[in-house]
């Protein structure tokens, strides 16, 4: 049984649910908030979830960047396409 985050201090868990369920759940909380057009926030999922919340970040006009990953799971930052990438002189 996985924890999935909801938001900072928030999280479910489905008892007796297999992990694709588990996925539908990530994936509809990740479009919902892609859906209230917030124009930046950060979010995590399953390792599974990561292709398929890029594919539907890129559908929804968000860019994605995968900010950390390790075994469990990812945390992804999503900002709006309208607003422009920051750039930086390295």
């Amino acid at each position: 049984m996985r924890r999935i985050e909801v938001e900072d201090g928030l999280h479910l868990r489905f008892p007796r649910r297999d992990e694709q369920f588990n996925q539908g759940v990530e994936i509809g909380i990740a479009a919902a908030l892609m859906a209230s057009e917030e124009p930046q926030f950060t979010h995590k999922v399953s390792r599974d979830s990561v292709q398929l919340v890029l594919e539907l970040a890129q559908k929804m006009r968000y860019r994605v960047l995968v900010i950390a990953a390790g075994e469990l799971g990812a945390t992804v930052e999503f900002t709006h396409s309208r607003i422009r990438p920051r750039l930086a002189v390295v």
